[in-house]
C-alpha cells in the first residue's frame, strides 16, 4: 500500500488475525438504523448493519483486547482511526426505492 498501511480484517471474519486492527465497515450500510428508515418507507436491500451496529461491534473488538479502560487508552493512543463518508445510502435507497 502506498502507506505502507497493510489492509485490515473484517471484523465479522472469525479466522481474522487482527494485529494490525480491524474493519468494521460494511458495504451498502446505512449511517441511520435499519427500524428509523423503515418506520420512513426507507429499505436497505443490502444490509441490516448500520452505523450503530458497526460501533457496536467497534466497542466489543475493545473490550475483548483492552485488560481495562488505562490498557485501553494506551492501545487506542497511538491508533489510527479511518472513517469514510456516511450517510450517503440513506439518501440512496430513499431515492431509489421511492
Amino acid at each position: 500500500m502506498a502507506a505502507g498501511l497493510p489492509l485490515l480484517q473484517p471484523y465479522k471474519n472469525t479466522a481474522a488475525d487482527f494485529v494490525h486492527g480491524a474493519n468494521f465497515a460494511v458495504a451498502g450500510s446505512t449511517a441511520l438504523p435499519s427500524r428509523v428508515l423503515e418506520s420512513k418507507k426507507i429499505f436497505n436491500p443490502v444490509t441490516t448493519s448500520s452505523l450503530d451496529i458497526q460501533l457496536d461491534w467497534m466497542s466489543s473488538h475493545f473490550d475483548s483486547i483492552c485488560v481495562d479502560h488505562r490498557d485501553c487508552t494506551e492501545k487506542l493512543h497511538h491508533a489510527l482511526f479511518m472513517v469514510g463518508e456516511i450517510g450517503g445510502n440513506d439518501y440512496n435507497y430513499a431515492i431509489y426505492y421511492n
